[in-house]
C-alpha cells in the first residue's frame, strides 16, 4: 500500500509561521524528507498568503517528479479550490 502525505507545502521566499520551518522548503527537501520516513508520494498545497511564487514551485515539483507530487488548489487554474490538478491537466 502506497504512503501518500496529504499535505506538504514547498517554498522559497517569505517567512512561515510556526509549526513550519522557519527556512525555505525546496523540492529536494521534501523528496529527502519522504525517502527516510518511507513515504511514497505527496500532495503540494502551495503556500502563497507567504510564497506568492510556490504555485509554479509546486507545478515545476511535480511535473519533474509526476510519481511522487501532485498539486493541489492552483488557484489560478481552477475556481473549484476542492478539485485535485495533476501535471498532465496543465
Amino acid at each position: 500500500m502506497a504512503v501518500i502525505d496529504a499535505q506538504v507545502h514547498l517554498w522559497r521566499n517569505g517567512t512561515a509561521r510556526p509549526p513550519r520551518m522557519p527556512h525555505p522548503h525546496l523540492v529536494e527537501d521534501a523528496l529527502r524528507g519522504m525517502d527516510e520516513a518511507g513515504v511514497d508520494g505527496a500532495m503540494l498545497h502551495p503556500p502563497t498568503s507567504w510564497d506568492p511564487q510556490s504555485n509554479e514551485q509546486a507545478i515545476n515539483a511535480a511535473l519533474a517528479h509526476p510519481k511522487r507530487f501532485a498539486v493541489d488548489r492552483r488557484r489560478e487554474l481552477i475556481a473549484d479550490r476542492h478539485r485535485t490538478v495533476t501535471p498532465h491537466e496543465l
